[in-house]
């Protein structure tokens, strides 16, 4: 049975900047390279654009770190990802598929964490959140597309997702999921794209890929944490 979503609503805070951060990827040095690069203050609103976890080595270190972060009133907005969504389906599918999971991923390190604050945590996290002038999501919204790789509401097919599409499409949509290169991810802030993806492959070891990247949505600034 489908469940009803409407995107989480947020105004901005005037005294801190707004931040969007792409696929980490258990990639836990190159994130805490990211936050210490932007010197992050709790007047921050800093968005996660989902895909925290997987593939990576550190899965439960990105976790713990946001959890730690939001216990000391950091304005930290994690956005759940096609990899948060599977790993809790996983773990509904008993110990053994489960296991099974981890280890294609290479997410093991879950099981030596605290792995039902995990669960709890991801379960939690926002499909979408939405701006004065900015859709936030880990997969955009494709105008009468609804295609299961590369749009929200075919990500998650068992979420109705309630809201006005045609106003969501006039706001510059940031994503995840679709990875680029950083140079493709600048020329989309270059030539002001309405929609683009932040996710320049942390995991990966390609040419121009590998790295963390940031943008900080008032000033269009990007920010590149190498693996």
């Amino acid at each position: 049975m489908a469940k009803n979503y409407t995107p989480r609503k947020i105004q901005k805070n005037n005294e801190g900047r707004r931040i969007a951060i792409g696929d980490i990827h258990g990639c836990y040095d190159a994130f805490m390279g990211l936050l210490d690069k932007l010197k992050m203050t709790k007047q921050d609103q800093i968005f996660l654009l989902g895909d925290t976890i997987d593939r990576g080595r550190n899965s439960s270190l990105v976790l713990d770190k946001i959890i730690e972060l939001q216990k000391d009133s950091y304005q930290l907005f994690p956005i759940k990802g096609n990899h948060e969504e599977k790993l809790l389906l996983a773990y509904d599918c008993g110990l053994e598929f489960f296991e099974e999971y981890l280890e294609t991923y290479n997410s093991q390190d879950l099981l030596c964490g605290e792995l039902e604050e995990y669960l709890k945590l991801v379960y939690h996290f926002d499909y979408c959140i939405e701006l004065d002038d900015f859709i936030l999501s880990h997969a955009g919204i494709n105008e009468g597309n609804i295609n299961p790789f590369t749009d929200l509401r075919g990500m998650f097919p068992n979420v109705n997702f309630q809201f006005d599409e045609a106003e969501c499409l006039k706001k510059t949509q940031i994503h995840g999921h679709l990875v680029r290169t950083i140079t493709e991810i600048e020329n989309s802030v270059r030539n002001k794209e309405k929609r683009f993806s932040i996710d320049s492959g942390c995991y990966l070891n390609e040419e121009g890929m590998g790295y963390l990247t940031a943008i900080d949505l008032d000033l269009m600034k990007l920010y590149h944490q190498k693996r």
